[in-house]
């Protein structure tokens, strides 16, 4: 007797980046939309809309324009040591003539 195997289930596929952006900007979407229809505002709706809009776009933006090996954890590491310069440090990179501030030498060129 032979026993029949039943076929192996297929993985779950997972969502890709933007199957999951697209679903939290329609859940976003669907609020305002139920918000200025319960409310009969026509502005909340066309402001609603607008910013989340706007927000979708500059995250867009962003990730296409992304091009820094290390991504935006190693940016936060490497700006952690900058700190702020002094007045006196930026005269003193800025201006032509080492230690001389801006504006009290007149440029030869």
């Amino acid at each position: 007797m032979t026993v029949k195997t039943a076929a192996p289930a297929k993985p779950a596929r997972e969502r890709t980046k933007a199957e999951k952006t697209t679903a939290r900007y329609a859940a976003a979407l669907a609020v305002i939309v139920v918000a200025s229809l319960a409310l009969h505002a026509v502005l909340l709706l066309a402001v609603g809309v607008a910013f989340v809009a706007a927000f979708a776009v500059r995250r867009l933006r962003k990730a296409w324009r992304h091009h820094r090996a290390g991504g935006e954890a190693a940016m936060r590491r490497r700006a952690k040591f900058q700190g702020a310069a002094p007045l006196a440090e930026i005269r003193r990179h800025l201006s032509h003539d080492q230690g001389v501030p801006i504006g009290t030498v007149r440029s030869t060129r």
